[in-house]
């Protein structure tokens, strides 16, 4: 079975301007702000935006785009969130967000999920190496691991300048119990994907501002 990410519709003027933006000053710098709050470490809501307003010419979609607001984080519909409850879902994290257009406002759903799913990458058929930015040209060395517990205790004791990057990532799409769900950050796949039954239901509703990209597309991957 197919899995796509879930994408925002681009205007047809090709604008890729963000339909909300902030309204008030932001101090992206304070504990738990956009920028700060660290997924998966820190715990309760994050410190969102006082005012969110939408963009001129921008009209109130179930899935909105805000440039301050990037994977692992979403801004959708109270009927999308809704919409969602009947399929297959890890556990999310959920704040009411006030999008205000002029004298009206609208609620949304701030959402995202604590947790990304390791079992769907079969570490020992993958292919990893690690980057030593210090030197010029930057050297990379391969390396393999059997786990995501052992890649992350690697990726701890790594100097300033290493990084662990991917050549190949195998993926098992049927080692993950969710139709919506995100992956490892060594798989480059940056946002949320959703399964062919949550694709397919989606598109045979009335959601607006969905499209969705095809994982095919990255060259990195294979899939099981």
């Amino acid at each position: 079975m197919n899995h796509y990410l879930l994408k925002k519709v681009l205007p047809n003027n090709n604008n890729i301007n963000d339909d909300i933006d902030i309204l008030y000053p932001y101090h992206f710098d304070l504990p738990k702000s956009l920028r700060k709050y660290r997924v998966g470490i820190d715990k309760g809501d994050v410190f969102l935006p006082p005012g969110i307003k939408l963009r001129a010419g921008k009209k109130f979609d179930d899935l909105m785009s805000f440039i301050n607001i990037r994977p692992p984080y979403l801004v959708i519909s109270p009927t999308f969130f809704d919409f969602l409850q009947d399929f297959r879902l890890p556990e999310l994290h959920v704040q009411d967000l006030k999008v205000v257009k002029r004298t009206k406002y609208q609620m949304y759903r701030f959402v995202f999920s604590r947790t990304v799913e390791h079992d769907a990458i079969v570490y020992p058929q993958s292919h990893f190496h690690i980057e030593d930015c210090s030197k010029t040209p930057a050297t990379f060395t391969d390396v393999s691991f059997e786990s995501a517990q052992e890649m992350i205790q690697r990726e701890e004791g790594l100097g300033g300048f290493k990084v662990i990057g991917s050549n190949k990532v195998v993926i098992d799409f049927s080692r993950v119990p969710y139709d919506f769900f995100r992956l490892p950050w060594i798989s480059r796949v940056m946002g949320y994907v959703v399964s062919e039954n949550l694709k397919n239901a989606i598109e045979k509703s009335n959601l607006t501002g969905i499209r969705f990209h095809s994982l095919e597309n990255y060259n990195r991957l294979v899939f099981l």
